[in-house]
């Protein structure tokens, strides 16, 4: 059995009514489709023993009194059979059916119903406010009408377009004045309608109340696939709003092009209809791209040069800088062809940077250790992509000298987790003066960003669970002077409070030869005890029974030296230790 528009819910409400027993079911928004819904919506309304509101929520809810479950199912699957009827009727039928139920329902159901329907609208101009430019000079582009794009929305008047799925919104703007005839088709051939408003000075700012009976000038609700917006006396700059419904709910597309009148639209409010890959660096790749059409021809050209190409999209490989300039491209397609479009290139040069400093014993750049004077040369890629060459003349002084700040033991990152964590860089020079502080993290996808004065602090993003230690790097920089300092970095599955001064937990000895006293302060009853290799991987889990004073012992000698968490839990209470083996 087919699924019926309106369904009972799994959890029924049962009033107590006037008259008796009454029944309410909340509408579903996975039912069959928004026509139905709106015919099933009347048929409730317009009853004498049913009824559709709106409860609290602003959902919309069919009810009826004096009946049951039963009676009431009954009836929506009776109407969900009649409708089928109302299905095979050809379109003008059908519209006029719709339009009487649509205003025989209260305006704020139809308008519940409506919302509801346009939640499952996936594409991006289905709103007058989102609405895309087009022109019509020379039918080179190609527009993409709406597919499960929802109904066209509260607000405008839609005059001949009796029911409007999958709307699709445009706008033009007139170049040259006069009359316009719009011949407008789709590929593959479906039946689409359409509906015209304006004049308008802003495109958007109608949108939706703005679209009033006053402002149609063209409106067609045919069975054809091809249809003809006329514009009369249309003046430079104004603005008209298009609306194309995609009544068959196929994937099409639309085409536009003026057929008569001296009219013209603007078509620089759209993408170039030819561009490039800008920016371009020597030796890179300089490829051109068009907007593609079936069937068209393409030529290309370098002005004051002897390049040409009839592909669409062209590459020059290894650029040069000779190769900047002015090129130029026309598109045939049919009887159309477009207007020659040139665009202005420019073949980006590589950059060099010299820079002359001091510094004190070493400097690390990009974790290379810079021992003695001289000239260093490092390559890096700018924001265009071209090579940056940085010569760093460098003589050796004195640093001052500093240390990081921080957890070693962060909680591992995950996909879905980030891990985020404060580390600072404190000076143990008391005479050391810093310009800057750079920051590094060598793991290639954690993120490290400095902030506060000069750099001193730093975030570090964790977006992975690592089993080896990382480091994070830190320079202390001034004038005369530079100085690296490393800080060991190990994930864990636990947060590690290694400042803790409350003794709450402590495992002694630490660093331990093998066995070690588990001292759990003033902890009573069942405690659950897990402990984790630096790997991350649990390696032994017990229970043991605390009394709040004397110390559990627990012997590590059967595990091999590293460094181990030992966790204790409690109720919803944990407590993580870092314990050191080392037997020998």
């Amino acid at each position: 059995m087919k699924r019926i528009a309106i369904v009972v819910c799994a959890l029924l409400t049962l009033l107590l009514g006037k008259h008796g027993l009454s029944q309410t079911t909340e509408w579903d928004v996975r039912a069959d489709g928004f026509t139905e819904r709106v015919f099933t919506a009347f048929a409730l309304h317009t009853s004498d023993d049913f009824g559709v509101s709106l409860d609290a929520s602003s959902r919309v809810v069919a009810h009826c009194s004096d009946c049951g479950e039963e009676a009431l199912e009954a009836f929506l699957k009776m109407k969900h059979a009649e409708f089928q009827g109302f299905a095979l009727l050809d379109k003008d039928a059908f519209g006029d059916l719709f339009e009487t139920w649509q205003a025989a329902l209260p305006e704020e159901v139809f308008v519940a119903l409506l919302k509801q329907e346009n939640l499952r609208a996936v594409t991006q101009n289905n709103y007058c406010n989102t609405s895309e430019p087009f022109c019509t000079d020379n039918g080179l582009y190609e527009f993409p009408a709406g597919v499960n794009a929802g109904i066209g929305e509260s607000g405008p008047y839609y005059d001949c377009l009796r029911t409007r799925p999958n709307p699709a919104w445009y706008y033009m703007r007139i170049l040259d004045p006069g009359d316009m005839d719009i011949y407008m088709y789709s590929t593959p051939q479906v039946d689409i309608d359409f509906c015209c408003w304006g004049p308008f000075e802003d495109p958007l700012e109608p949108c939706p109340d703005g679209l009033t009976r006053a402002k149609v000038v063209s409106c067609s609700y045919s069975t054809n696939w091809n249809e003809t917006c006329q514009i009369r006396n249309a003046q430079e700059g104004e603005y008209y709003i298009l609306l194309i419904t995609n009544y068959s709910n196929r994937t099409c597309n639309i085409h536009f092009s003026k057929t008569d009148g001296e009219a013209t639209t603007d078509c620089s409010i759209l993408p170039p209809l030819v561009n490039y890959d800008s920016p371009v660096c020597v030796g890179g790749d300089l490829t051109f791209t068009a907007n593609g059409l079936s069937g068209s021809i393409y030529h290309w050209f370098m002005v004051g040069g002897t390049w040409t190409s009839n592909e669409q999209n062209p590459v020059r490989h290894n650029a040069t800088a000779d190769m900047s300039g002015t090129y130029g491209c026309a598109i045939t397609n049919g009887a159309n062809q477009s207007d020659t479009t040139y665009l202005e290139v420019e073949v980006g040069e590589n950059i060099f940077f010299h820079i002359d400093t001091v510094t004190c014993n070493t400097m690390v750049w990009d974790d290379e250790p810079l021992l003695e004077s001289g000239v260093y040369t490092f390559s890096y890629e700018t924001l265009s992509g071209c090579d940056s060459i940085i010569e760093l003349s460098l003589d050796i002084n004195y640093t001052p000298t500093l240390e990081i700040q921080g957890t070693h033991w962060p909680i591992g990152g995950s996909e879905t987790h980030i891990s985020v964590n404060e580390y600072e860089v404190q000076l143990t020079e008391p005479h050391a003066i810093v310009d800057t502080v750079l920051w590094q993290i060598d793991c290639p996808n954690w993120y490290v960003v400095p902030h506060g004065a000069k750099g001193m602090l730093c975030t570090l993003y964790i977006y992975s669970f690592l089993q080896e230690p990382v480091t994070l790097h830190a320079w202390a920089v001034n004038r005369c002077d530079s100085i690296h300092e490393e800080f060991f970095i190990q994930t864990s599955y636990y947060d590690v409070d290694e400042n803790q001064q409350e003794a709450v937990f402590e495992v002694i000895p630490n660093p331990t030869h093998g066995e070690v006293n588990l001292h759990l302060g003033d902890m009573q009853g069942w405690v659950k005890v897990q402990v984790y290799n630096g790997m991350g991987q649990q390696v032994d889990a017990f229970v043991i029974e605390a009394d709040g004073h004397n110390p559990q012992t627990f012997d590590m000698s059967q595990l091999p030296d590293g460094i181990y968490l030992i966790v204790v839990k409690q109720v919803e209470k944990t407590w993580v230790k870092k314990v050191v083996l080392r037997k020998e």
